[in-house]
């Protein structure tokens, strides 16, 4: 069995609309309660909480008079708050058993403004309009009707069907409204018959920032700028927000309208990059990219924002993601490979490339290379060979009779309508 998410826009009424914030922020409280409890605790005792015993605590909370409006909140949507807690918790230790966590030149861990670690969770505020809870179970969805525990029916944006035994869901607030993702578990779908992977059904691309995909076959699209077009909007609005008033209801007004700009940019990016990602899984068998060291290249602060605002990352997972459940290929080669200033015609390599060098011509073939295209025509080469060598660990390839092997392929979607 495998899992499947569907994001739909609630349309809560007015009564509605007023549980949602109310259970939101009950889980907002409790999530930022135990966090400084488990702050002061660490600092005391140099010990954790774990989660069993942040619930007793959070049980005799709502026998006291002052948290007692806690008994009227979903119990088990609060728990998730505390399980959500200790899964920060996790994913730093995590990363500060893997060494992940920046430090200074004299070895100590470096710490953010509050005063604590980077990376270490922190509290969540009110107006990030980011509030979540989630429903483990009692789920209902009957047409374009979901089933909220305490909360009732409520109407939502049917977009398309739920498949599958539905596991959980989980309400979240984003200032455009709010949503509900509804985790479903799917049945597996029978692996179809391999096909040899080569060079027509295979496309290498090289992600960058000013063509954010250069594919071996020629398609290349261009970087969408979504924060550098709202950019002076962006500034001219939060300069407004610096002359109100602190805690004003102006002040809220200005808030919500850079949380809407700011969404406006998320969405522009992950549509663009749903679209393009759908079009290399659907037109290729196996698409092939280099394994980018993304924090690494934010160090460079001539190219951070450029590298940031392409969102090279989101990209490269969604491909991974839909490459699987698509039956489809899609390998990393290493990021060491010197995929740009080696000649893809006769394998000649440059000693030196500088970045600013967009088009070279090699001395022993005499062929001019564009840098992006020949370093995607050396990718998609180089991800045939380790392929079929075996190094893939992220695709359903198989090798037989010393041919690469990879599912059927599918036909593509239509994306006309």
């Amino acid at each position: 069995m495998s899992h499947q998410g569907f994001v739909y826009k609630l349309r809560p009424t007015e009564t509605q609309l007023e549980l949602l914030k109310q259970f939101g922020g009950a889980k907002r409280f409790v999530y930022n309660y135990f966090l400084a409890l488990a702050r002061e605790v660490y600092n005391q005792d140099k010990r954790h909480l774990s989660y069993n015993e942040m619930a007793k605590i959070l049980t005799q909370l709502k026998q006291t008079d002052e948290f007692s409006w806690l008994k009227d909140m979903p119990a088990q949507a609060l728990q998730q708050g505390l399980k959500d807690l200790e899964t920060a918790y996790k994913n730093f230790f995590d990363k500060l058993k893997n060494g992940e966590i920046p430090k200074n030149p004299d070895g100590s861990l470096q710490k953010r403004k509050d005063g604590q670690v980077k990376c270490s969770p922190r509290f969540k505020r009110k107006s990030d309009f980011s509030d979540t809870f989630r429903y483990p179970q009692y789920i209902k969805v009957e047409g374009n009707r979901i089933w909220l525990p305490k909360i009732g029916w409520v109407r939502f944006h049917k977009s398309r069907d739920i498949v599958g035994t539905i596991c959980s869901a989980t309400v979240s607030q984003r200032p455009s409204g709010w949503y509900v993702s509804v985790l479903c578990e799917t049945p597996d779908i029978k692996v179809p018959e391999p096909v040899e992977l080569t060079e027509e059904n295979s496309v290498g691309i090289d992600v960058g920032v000013s063509s954010l995909v250069v594919a071996s076959d020629g398609y290349t699209v261009l970087s969408l700028n979504a924060y550098r077009k709202l950019d002076k909007k962006l500034k001219r609005e939060q300069r407004k927000l610096s002359k109100k008033c602190k805690g004003s209801r102006n002040y809220f007004k200005q808030q919500y309208k850079i949380a809407r700009l700011h969404e406006r940019i998320t969405n522009m990016r992950e549509d663009y990059a749903q679209k393009i990602t759908s079009l290399l899984i659907s037109d290729n068998q196996a698409v092939f990219a280099e394994d980018l060291n993304i924090q690494g290249m934010m160090k460079n602060h001539n190219l951070a924002k450029s590298i940031a605002d392409a969102s090279m990352g989101m990209l490269l997972e969604m491909l991974e993601w839909k490459a699987k459940r698509n039956f489809k290929t899609f390998h990393k080669i290493d990021r060491w490979y010197p995929s740009s200033k080696t000649c893809s015609c006769c394998g000649y390599k440059l000693d030196e490339l500088k970045l600013s060098v967009r088009e070279w011509t090699c001395s022993d073939c005499k062929t001019v290379h564009d840098r992006d295209r020949n370093a995607a025509i050396n990718i998609l080469h180089e991800g045939l060979r380790q392929v079929g060598a075996g190094h893939s660990q992220t695709s359903k390839t198989l090798v037989e009779d010393g041919r690469v092997l990879s599912p059927v392929k599918q036909e593509s979607p239509d994306f006309s309508r």
